[in-house]
């Protein structure tokens, strides 16, 4: 027998609950988009996916990863001069583009045709204009502007810090060129990877304020008279054919190579649920694949299941033990989880109580804590003569050690005496 609960092996597995098959989502229409994966954002568990690691292009959904990336670098925006340079507004036409293969022009410039709010050079803005006019008008101008100022004046390097801290979030199959999504060949993502980023940047304040937002009026600036910004989500607009009860944003995407693209999330009964939608071929669709998702989603009805009753629990250690509360976890179908069931014990010396505390039964999902019950002594244990002469021998270890390393010199001082 052991000496103490520290010196017995401390962390048991104790089984494996693999719930390997999964409950699938249960869908009731059909889902048109090409790319789909729609994931619980408070633990990341994937409910349903459609191609989710196929190439895709992001077109303005892009600007998630600019706004996210802006406030975690510049916290306190408001300290920052924002003003517009030429390099920020300059712009071609796609054909001008799509003539030398995207090689010609950075692919940062502005397109003619594209989304827009009409900055002026050497206009100034603030920090949270700019936010704005990224997320509700998607200003491809206002996107350049963030990016070549925090950028400390390259937008290329912008993107190259950009870039890297996507790597860092786990949007490993991502590479953007530009801030803002207007297309070029080499910017890529996945469903997987903006479902990723929608996640992380939803759980910053400030972002989940903005992407809720239905107008945001941008005071008068020093070439402007002000002007208001107003929400595109269809998924937010009260009394519109596509608004969701339950919606909190967040981006809509669109240029022809990339079709309709949508990240949206939506909030009900503690769940924040994240749709990523790529190449759509009908706007409506995107609306409609985004309510069918999450209905599908909020409709399922909370699991319960018993894993350990209370009472004695024969758990093939050296100490008898009990259990007073019993062990069990909650869970939606689509989320179901593989769960291990870990022992662990405390830091207790013998001799143990009856009654005393001696660990804890813990359910682990991964590194996630999922519910753990206390473990009691079932009857007391003596500290027998072997277990007393062991902890000893553990008090006076440093003691000892130096006695045998004492002996074994001078046994070899003898040997060469010889």
């Amino acid at each position: 027998m052991a000496q103490n609960l520290v010196g017995m092996q401390s962390l048991y597995i104790l089984f494996l609950l693999l719930f390997s098959s999964l409950s699938a989502l249960v869908v009731d229409s059909r889902i048109h988009s090409e790319s789909v994966v729609l994931i619980n954002a408070k633990n990341g568990r994937v409910l349903w996916q459609k191609n989710p690691e196929m190439e895709s292009f992001p077109a303005s959904t892009t600007k998630i990863a600019t706004v996210f990336y802006a406030l975690m670098q510049c916290p306190n925006g408001q300290n920052v001069r924002f003003i517009a340079q030429k390099e920020a507004l300059a712009s071609v036409s796609p054909f001008e583009k799509r003539c030398d293969n995207y090689a010609k022009y950075p692919s940062y410039y502005n397109e003619s045709d594209g989304a827009h709010v009409g900055i002026r050079l050497g206009e100034e803005m603030s920090f949270e204009d700019l936010l704005y006019a990224t997320m509700l008008s998607s200003g491809n101008d206002a996107t350049n502007v963030l990016a070549q100022t925090l950028g400390s004046g390259s937008i290329d390097r912008f993107m190259g810090d950009l870039n890297g801290f996507l790597r860092r979030l786990g949007c490993t199959k991502t590479n953007f060129c530009n801030p803002h999504g207007l297309h070029h060949p080499d910017h890529v993502t996945t469903a997987k990877d903006m479902a990723r980023l929608a996640q992380c940047a939803m759980m910053h304040p400030q972002f989940r304020k903005i992407v809720k937002t239905m107008r945001y009026e941008r005071p008068q600036t020093n070439k402007q008279q002000k002007a208001t910004y107003v929400q595109s989500n269809s998924l937010l607009q009260p009394g519109g054919r596509h608004y969701y009860p339950y919606a909190v944003g967040i981006k809509t995407g669109y240029h022809s190579k990339a079709l309709y693209t949508l990240i949206a999330a939506a909030e009900k009964d503690d769940r924040l649920i994240i749709c990523a939608l790529m190449r759509c071929k009908d706007r409506s669709n995107t609306w409609e694949d985004a309510k069918a998702l999450f209905d599908a989603a909020f409709n399922e009805s909370l699991v319960q299941k018993l894993i350990l009753q209370p009472g004695d629990q024969n758990l093939s250690t050296p100490i008898p033990a009990y259990t007073i509360e019993p062990l069990a976890i909650s869970y939606y179908p689509s989320e179901e989880p593989e769960v291990r069931c870990l022992l662990v014990w405390d830091d207790h010396p013998l001799p143990i109580e009856s009654d005393q505390r001696v660990g804890e039964v813990r359910l682990m999902a991964g590194d996630e804590l999922l519910a753990a019950t206390p473990l009691y002594a079932k009857a007391s244990v003596d500290a027998a003569w072997d277990v007393r002469f062991i902890q000893h021998l553990n008090q006076h270890r440093l003691i000892y050690s130096l006695a045998v390393i004492f002996l074994a010199l001078a046994a070899i001082g003898l040997v060469r005496a010889r």
